[in-house]
């Protein structure tokens, strides 16, 4: 049992349009800039506020682990995850994410591993919302690798380009996205390290995500072996030398280095290839980001 909970409007033409609002949202203004639209551009795209104007599904489904009751949370008039009804059905309870969903408008939502909290990473504790960075945002929070949240379709998805905003509050290797699911081409993060790790460095496969790419965090350019550590909120842009293909998760269960002790991520946005991609393009979605989130 479930209920939906969503707050937007349509004009007469079936246009998702916010009433407050008129500027173009994140990925919209993405997809302008390179004429096309956010359902080509982007593999998939998930948040914790509405960044797709043609987007007008609910956000995040989440279960109150008192009653067992799933409920589906939108977003408010101003985009917003709606804070005051998921407050309002969890109670004192916690709330765990069921599912995430995907805002590109591929359909590819991503559900834990097993209908138990044990796999679903938290975004409410006794009825406190989870919450990260400078602006307070609401965010899902990884409090064991076992919370893992994957698109488990059989057909494949491509990706070339991660960006995201995200914390470490350990300092062990985690992975935050990996493809395929589980055991390969990783982006991987520690909270703090040593040359010549490299602070994204670790994980099977790492050339398509490191060494032969590039990587962003917080604008930064991080090159070579040698990084300063990153702990708190901040954005991520990570660039494969190559696409690649299969099925994804965010978090990972491989070799018990996902995500955990509260690790919050509160956006990631899978790009299928470098198209469009511009030091420009990649610069204006982080300063959004930055805005929102108050990141670095």
């Amino acid at each position: 049992f479930f209920c939906i909970h969503n707050s937007f409007a349509q004009d007469a033409g079936g246009l998702v349009v916010n009433k407050y609002h008129h500027a173009s949202l994140l990925l919209n203004t993405y997809a302008n800039s390179v004429g096309n639209t956010v359902k080509s551009l982007v593999s998939a795209a998930y948040s914790v506020r509405r960044i797709n104007l043609f987007y007008s599904g609910p956000l995040i489904r989440v279960i109150n682990s008192g009653t067992s009751v799933q409920y589906d949370i939108g977003y408010t008039a101003g985009n917003d995850l709606d804070t005051v009804y998921l407050k309002s059905v969890l109670g004192s309870s916690n709330g765990y994410i069921v599912t995430w969903y995907d805002q590109s408008g591929n359909g590819r939502d991503v559900t834990p591993l097993s209908n138990t909290t044990t796999y679903m990473p938290r975004i409410a504790l006794s009825g406190v919302i989870d919450r990260k960075g400078t602006n307070n945002r609401p965010a899902v929070s990884f409090q064991a690798f076992t919370n893992e949240l994957k698109y488990t379709t059989t057909s494949t998805t491509s990706a070339q380009v991660i960006n995201a905003v995200r914390d470490l509050v350990g300092s062990s290797y985690q992975t935050l996205f990996s493809m395929p699911a589980d055991n390969d081409f990783s982006v991987r993060a520690a909270g703090s390290y040593s040359p010549p790790s490299g602070g994204y460095s670790d994980g099977p496969n790492v050339n398509y995500w490191w060494v032969n790419g590039t990587m962003y965090v917080n604008g930064a350019a991080i090159s070579g072996k040698t990084a300063g550590a990153v702990s708190a909120l901040h954005t991520l842009t990570s660039y494969a030398s190559a696409a690649v293909t299969g099925v994804f998760a965010i978090n990972s269960t491989f070799l018990s280095r996902g995500m955990y002790n509260g690790d919050g991520v509160c956006e990631l946005l899978v790009f299928p290839n470098t198209t469009g991609m511009t030091t420009a393009n990649r610069t204006a979605i982080e300063t959004n980001q930055k805005v929102y989130y108050g990141t670095p």
